[in-house]
């Protein structure tokens, strides 16, 4: 993540073994060509779409959540499933993603598995979620990316995966975890605790009711991945970015000396210091955030790297908050 002047690469090691950018979701509409749009409120989207399209009432489920998206984007297309390939869906997408990429969520209005597969493999290329709901965890077999987000529900046509995406899409990155959220017009699933189990082993996630709280059973992808942890990695992927290209735009020059090396430096602290404010990164008992940053010394960066005026050889690493969602407790009673 990054662009032309500066590249950023985060590994994850956490698994066993509204800013724009972040909080703007994208329904691409297979019912009506239709130029890239926002919308505020679904009153707009009635101007384009009627209360019986699918488009509109997934819409309205992204609308509709509590608190409410500052925004929604809508890009449509015509396609017919029976007619057209799947990967009509990605083409569509890498199109629109050379003049509109601020969406970080994507729904689509087809749901036929050769579509999510489609969608699901084109996810799995970007800093992006796609967001979708099938009715058997059996067809998630077919599903593998680390950026696909996928509710198991008996009536897919409740939207569960718009609600989420609009129950979710308001938060700061790092202030919560997609688990025990609540989703407005979204009915429970009947599922008994095997079914439940079952779906989360297979990479879904579930809409369930417990202990009085109809809530999303867990806040994972279908890679087994945390959906909290990938969405800080891309923020802190952007952020760093942004502030490192941000520096180099507005000085007149950076000298490639030590202190030109702390200036960029300074960057990465900052982003780093950004992250532990969010809640990305963790901090110790006194609020310092916990992270590493290597330096490179000035005398054994190659004269060749010089000569080309790159900086390579800053490292860092941190420690990531991640979140508590189970908990077991002993305890005795005695007499």
């Amino acid at each position: 993540m990054g662009n032309r002047y500066v590249n950023i690469l985060i590994t994850r090691e956490t698994q066993a073994t509204s800013q724009k950018g972040f909080g703007l979701p994208l329904i691409l509409s297979s019912e009506k060509d239709l130029a890239y749009k926002e919308y505020n409120d679904i009153s707009e989207v009635l101007v384009d779409f009627a209360e019986t399209t699918e488009t509109y009432k997934m819409a309205f489920k992204v609308l509709n959540q509590t608190p409410k998206v500052e925004s929604l984007a809508i890009h449509g297309f015509l396609y017919d499933a029976a007619i057209d390939a799947p990967s009509a869906l990605t083409d569509v997408l890498n199109t629109l993603i050379k003049t509109h990429n601020d969406f970080f969520y994507v729904l689509s209005t087809e749901q036929g598995i050769e579509e999510i597969v489609a969608l699901d493999q084109w996810a799995n290329t970007q800093n992006k979620f796609f967001v979708t709901v099938v009715n058997s965890e059996t067809l998630l077999s077919q599903v593998t990316g680390k950026n696909t987000i996928a509710f198991v529900h008996e009536t897919p046509s409740d939207y569960a995966d718009a609600a989420l995406v609009g129950r979710i899409s308001p938060l700061e990155i790092g202030s919560y975890t997609v688990t025990f959220k609540s989703l407005e017009g979204v009915p429970v699933s009947q599922f008994d605790n095997d079914k439940v189990n079952a779906i989360e082993e297979a990479g879904g996630i579930a809409y369930i009711r417990v202990g009085g709280s109809n809530i999303v059973s867990k806040g994972q992808t279908v890679a087994g991945e945390y959906i909290d942890i990938l969405q800080g990695q891309y923020f802190l992927e952007s952020r760093m970015s942004e502030n490192i290209y941000g520096l180099l735009v507005r000085s007149p020059k950076i000298p490639f000396t030590t202190n030109g090396i702390g200036l960029v430096v300074a960057e990465v602290e900052k982003t780093l210091k950004s992250g532990a404010a969010s809640g990305i990164i963790a901090t110790d008992e006194n609020g310092n955030a916990q992270y590493s940053i290597e330096i490179p010394d000035i005398n054994a960066i190659s004269t060749n790297d010089k000569a080309n005026r790159s900086l390579s050889g800053i490292k860092w690493s941190a420690t990531i908050a991640g979140a508590i969602e189970d908990v077991d407790i002993k305890g005795t009673l005695q007499l």
